[in-house]
């Protein structure tokens, strides 16, 4: 049997948004999906997340006839990459395509911004997607093509 290639979308928790549509667009191409979501963070922004949302796109893309995990994750941590690869590699197997697109996002202006909010703009739209995809090309034989 032969195995379909496997892609990683980050920041995929909402039914309306892009990582769901990511997801949506390679499982009807024939990938293998495993995407993360973080609820807690979907929860304080103004179109909120309802706790089913994460499961029930993991339903619909299991539909499509493709294999799919998802995992929880807070990629601002150290060592969220590893866990998040670690994961992967043993729900479904090494991944062909990272696909960046957890990001935080807010109404800041120059005139508001506070330096926390720089710090966490920083630490999930810079420092984890840069640790994420030097992570995920560490072995030349398993690279994961990254689309940011």
């Amino acid at each position: 049997m032969m195995q379909n290639k496997i892609a990683i979308v980050t920041g995929a928790s909402r039914l309306k948004g892009i990582g769901r549509a990511i997801c949506c667009e390679l499982a009807k191409k024939g990938f293998d999906i495993f995407f993360t979501y973080w609820l807690p963070y979907d929860k304080t922004m103004a179109w909120g997340v309802k706790d089913n949302e994460p499961m029930a796109i993991q339903k619909e893309l299991k539909a499509e006839g493709i294999r799919c995990e998802r995992l929880e994750l807070d990629l601002t941590k150290s060592g969220a990459p590893e866990i998040l690869l670690n994961t992967v590699e043993e729900k479904l197997g090494n991944p062909s395509v990272l696909v960046n697109n957890a990001t935080h996002s807010t109404d800041t202006s120059i005139e508001t911004l506070t330096e926390l909010e720089l710090d966490k703009h920083y630490a999930l739209n810079v420092k984890a997607n840069v640790f994420l995809t030097k992570n995920s090309s560490k072995d030349s034989s398993t690279k994961a093509e990254v689309v940011l």
